[in-house]
């Protein structure tokens, strides 16, 4: 329990926030509170027994194990890969008989290329990485502390079972990187200062931060409060601000480059069941919602998109010290 707030020290507003467990609708409470100075919303108490609200079935494991493709066929599709990241359209013309790569909306916002090294962050058994292993991405790597054991795919992927620092503080592992990404994972992370000292640690001169979060500087918060359904209590231990996830980073040597709001229907629909004390997995949306619905609630999430206002969004930091 803190009275001062985790990220800028400042006290906290004296006002609580009683907040139900409701992804599996145990319903157990938790208190958050705000800072009034950089506008985080954090937990007050980290539950000791934080462990057994990850069941498996919110926190999946389930291992694929995927394959390079053959020599040739590999470096011509590295090459088309390549050709798209760099925006070279005559090299992606003239490879027209290969499919252009499908990416992620959060890979067009970074200048890679397939040979950078990349870290995620919080990766579980590497999902992602595995995919962006298809897309012929070499130098791919995760870490995660709730893994049962470190994984080594056969395609060359590897995932340790480790904290972030645990890696910056292993030399055989340590700097080198060209991206440190995490993608939904720093809001469980309860030492936030210790996970952006590592960061930097492990990120080589020039590297990127890529965080995806969600935001309580937007309208679903605001709209919503206590109901709101990224606050996913008591598992996201925080919920920063655009403003103080910005005073975090530069605490520690990094600069903004660039911010992308990417939120979805899904914080009205969630939002909504928690309203009406219905737990996430109790009910499907096409059972509480219509087709119109859905398609408004799409809509209405594009816009706080464009406003500057929706309840997520993907941060890209450098490296400058």
């Amino acid at each position: 329990m803190v009275d001062n707030c985790r990220v800028c020290g400042a006290a906290l507003d004296s006002t609580f926030y009683t907040v139900k467990e409701m992804y599996f609708g145990t319903r157990d409470e938790f208190q958050y509170q705000r800072c009034p100075a950089c506008a985080c919303l954090q937990i007050r108490t980290i539950p000791d027994d934080i462990g057994r609200y990850y069941p498996a079935q919110y926190y999946s494991m389930h291992i694929r194990k995927l394959h390079r493709h053959g020599r040739i066929e590999a470096t011509l599709r590295e090459m088309k890969l390549n050709a798209v990241l760099g925006g070279d359209r005559l090299k992606s013309a003239l490879l027209f008989f290969l499919r252009k790569p499908s990416l992620p909306p959060w890979l067009d916002v970074l200048q890679l290329d397939s040979r950078q090294r990349i870290l995620d962050v919080g990766c579980g058994a590497g999902k992602l990485l595995l995919k962006l292993d298809k897309k012929v991405f070499r130098r791919l790597e995760g870490v995660d502390p709730f893994i049962d054991e470190p994984i080594t795919y056969p395609c060359g992927v590897q995932i340790y079972k480790d904290q972030i620092w645990d890696i910056a503080g292993d030399s055989d592992k340590h700097k080198g990187f060209d991206l440190v990404m995490m993608h939904h994972s720093l809001e469980h992370i309860p030492n936030q200062h210790r996970t952006f000292t590592a960061a930097a640690d492990l990120l080589k001169g020039g590297g990127s931060l890529l965080i995806r979060v969600p935001l309580s500087s937007s309208w679903a918060w605001e709209h919503y409060a206590e109901h709101w359904v990224q606050l996913d209590a008591p598992r996201h231990l925080y919920l920063h601000s655009a403003g103080s996830l910005e005073q975090l980073a530069c605490q520690h040597g990094f600069t903004l480059d660039s911010v992308h709001y990417d939120s979805t229907a899904f914080q009205f629909t969630g939002s909504e069941k928690y309203q009406r004390d219905i737990a996430l997995i109790e009910k499907t949306d096409s059972e509480l919602f219509s087709s119109q619905q859905l398609d408004t609630f799409r809509q209405q999430a594009e816009v706080l998109n464009r406003e500057g206002r929706g309840d997520q969004a993907c941060f890209v930091f450098n490296l400058t010290a």
